[in-house]
């Protein structure tokens, strides 16, 4: 596949629309690829026929007969703006070749310059053509310039840098362009610009502001473009189209070619490409070959409206600006899903890993005599030997049990989130040990070696008291005599 000029096709019609249309590649029955044209947009704002458009960059102009002006911004492909500063028909509109300024006229006489900066007319001439409507309007590329035509048959030229006339072109005297001039446009370089009458095309050389070439067509020229400095097409009444070149000779005719059956309405060139519509709606896409002043057809659609005027966009220009939009886009996709998903994971019931463990993890289990942790109280030490000592307390006489308790093991348990429980706490014993009647110690007593901190020891035949319950068991050691303290082996 061949690449495919980079524009699109902006047409405006009678019936209130403004569409566009671009080039693709299409896949026929047959299976065989085929350049078709395909509508890209349409939009129906003006109240009214669409008169003129221009079109700038990204920018989109359009006049029509409710006096308004529509303004386009075609990298969103949005209105940026309406203007209301005419009161009567938009004739023409043109912006300037900086992008600083919207000229536009009327049939009410007023010529306006919009500044795009703010959209705010920045000056305005109610009767530059003695109150006559302004019919058309054509900007040097140097923006200094401005030509304007209108009913009065005078030929304005313009200084925009002072922004008044510089000199007035009276053109009652010149029979050739009859009543109605008509194709008024600059060569590619500002040098020449052209006008056409009902037979006859004219260029004007800008440094003599006279006539160079005056040329005789088959049939009315209704519009023209210019392909560079030396060369342009010219749409005539009868469906052709006229190529002039300035390598003629002066009394050459014009290279005439095959287009329409109707009359042309509307050329534009763009890209080595030159693109015509009729006066019934019949798009024709033309390759232009330059050296051999010859037209060959691309492609061509009906619209299936009467057009007023037509233009080109250049979308070169919203490459980059689609490349780096689409990964923005792409960029935004993700951070949406993952916010999302955070947002759906924050609703879920999660469940988590609690560690539990009792208070009295250290105390002996009388009954199995394990700690609360499962672990056995036996403690290994050097000789297997325990010690204890009782002190008797004066005042009380209870023995001092307040030996330091070992350090609980945590014990890990995984539920569901719920709520907390009550820690758990060994089974006391409700069993007292017997009280001994003789002052020796018997190897029924528990015995604690306070000095090493570790868990009492269950003798054989005896079940082990917790230290808890030795306080509650208190009564026994009031059997032994105070002054008397003993230490028992194993």
């Amino acid at each position: 596949m061949t690449m495919l000029p980079q524009f699109e096709i902006i047409v405006g019609t009678y019936d209130e629309y403004l569409l566009g249309y671009q080039m693709a590649w299409r896949r026929n029955k047959k299976g065989s690829d085929k350049i078709q044209l395909k509508a890209t947009f349409a939009d129906r704002s003006h109240d009214g026929s669409v008169k003129c458009l221009a079109v700038h960059g990204h920018l989109v102009a359009t006049g029509g007969l409710d006096d308004r002006i529509f303004v386009y911004d075609m990298r969103t492909r949005k209105q940026a703006n309406v203007l209301n500063m005419h009161t009567s028909t938009i004739n023409t509109l043109v912006f300037t070749s900086d992008a600083s300024h919207l000229m536009s006229g009327s049939k009410d006489g007023r010529l306006i310059a919009t500044r795009l900066a703010n959209w705010s007319p920045e000056a305005e001439w109610t009767k530059p053509h003695n109150g006559k409507a302004v019919t058309h309007v054509a900007c040097h590329p140097s923006s200094r310039l401005c030509l304007s035509l209108g009913a009065d048959l005078v030929l304005n030229t313009w200084n925009l840098i002072k922004g008044r006339i510089a000199y007035r072109t009276n053109l009652k005297s010149k029979r050739s362009l009859g009543s109605s001039p008509d194709c008024l446009a600059w060569s590619a370089q500002g040098n020449y610009f052209s006008m056409a009458g009902p037979a006859t095309f004219e260029i004007w050389n800008i440094g003599t502001a006279s006539v160079m070439r005056q040329i005789k067509m088959p049939s009315k020229p209704i519009c023209a473009t210019w392909l560079d400095d030396k060369n342009c097409v010219a749409g005539l009444e009868n469906g052709t189209i006229a190529w002039i070149s300035l390598d003629f000779d002066e009394t050459a005719a014009p290279n005439i070619l095959p287009g329409h059956s109707n009359r042309v309405k509307a050329i534009s060139f763009m890209h080595n490409t030159v693109v015509s519509i009729s006066s019934v709606g019949e798009i024709k896409v033309w390759s232009c070959d330059l050296p051999g002043k010859q037209l060959s057809l691309i492609t061509s659609a009906s619209i299936d409206c009467r057009p007023t005027c037509m233009s080109l966009l250049d979308t070169t220009q919203f490459s980059r600006q689609q490349e780096d939009t689409r990964d923005r886009t792409d960029k935004q996709k993700t951070a949406r899903m993952a916010a999302r998903i955070e947002a759906l994971e924050s609703l879920r019931n999660r469940s988590y890993v609690s560690i539990e463990y009792d208070e009295d993890a250290g105390e002996t289990d009388p009954v199995f005599g394990r700690d609360a942790d499962g672990d056995s109280d036996r403690n290994e030490s050097d000789g297997n030997s325990h010690q204890s000592e009782y002190d008797s307390d004066d005042s009380l006489g209870e023995s001092d049990t307040s030996e330091p308790k070992p350090r609980p093991r945590p014990r890990p348990k995984q539920k569901q989130a719920t709520a907390p429980r009550a820690p758990l706490k060994a089974k006391r014993s409700q069993k007292r040990v017997p009280a001994q009647d003789n002052s020796e110690p018997t190897e029924d007593f528990i015995s604690l070696n306070p000095s090493e901190g570790s868990a009492p020891r269950r003798l054989a035949g005896q079940k082990a008291a917790t230290p808890r319950l030795q306080k509650r068991n208190a009564p026994i050691a009031k059997l032994i005599p105070q002054q008397k303290r003993s230490k028992h082996a194993n």
